[in-house]
């Protein structure tokens, strides 16, 4: 990963906010959704997966 992927679009912190996670959740659903069934291999725990991913970024959950 470059340090400009690290850095928020708009160039004020070293780390993901929030709101850059809800919008690569919004813009990348179907590969992130594809993502989660390849690595469980069962639809409904991708699933489970997905959604609980959604709540931590909205939730605030730090990640860096």
């Amino acid at each position: 990963m470059s340090h400009a992927t690290q850095v928020s679009m708009n160039g004020s912190t070293a780390y993901a906010t929030s709101d850059d996670f809800q919008r690569i959740f919004s813009e990348k659903m179907n590969s992130l959704y594809w993502l989660a069934l390849l690595l469980t291999a069962d639809a409904g725990k991708a699933e489970q997966c997905f959604v609980a991913g959604i709540g931590d970024s909205v939730e605030g959950n730090p990640v860096f």
